[in-house]
């Protein structure tokens, strides 16, 4: 029996068989599906959403409890298709929310979200950022640098 892959799964794999080849060392990913994905304010939930995790190492957050977190990155994959209503949201958000969507990527096939609390939980200290840029940067130049 073959298994045939409607179109949106074709993509999907593409990125994920993609994103296997340039993870930075420590990097680890877990894909959701619609049903399992959780979504950004003002959006629907994304086709599939791809959550990035580094456990080999952590960062300080500062505060009266000295918590430790690891590194993270929450993307979100909408079908290209629906580009239009997702910058909307962006634009509408991006003043009115405390973690607004961002547009982190464009591909032919899908408009890439994530959000300030879904970048390493939301801390952006200097270890945090450290910990995190050589994620961001290998996506950038993966997705093509274009949101």
């Amino acid at each position: 029996m073959m298994l045939v892959l409607r179109d949106s799964e074709q993509s999907q794999l593409a990125v994920v068989r993609g994103l296997e080849d340039v993870l930075p060392a420590h990097w680890e990913y877990q894909v959701r599906t619609t049903d399992e994905a959780s979504s950004p304010e003002g959006l629907s939930k994304p086709e599939f959403q791809l959550d990035f995790s580094r456990s080999d190492t952590t960062f300080l957050v500062p505060g009266p409890r000295a918590l430790r977190l690891s590194a993270a990155l929450r993307l979100y994959f909408y079908p290209i298709e629906v580009e239009e209503t997702v910058v909307q949201a962006v634009n509408v958000y991006v003043e009115s929310s405390g973690n607004p969507p961002i547009l982190f990527a464009k591909t032919e096939s899908y408009i890439v979200v994530t959000t300030p609390s879904d970048i390493n939980h939301g801390v952006s200290t200097e270890g945090a950022l450290a910990l995190y840029q050589p994620l961001e940067r290998v996506l950038k130049e993966f997705f093509g640098d274009t949101p």
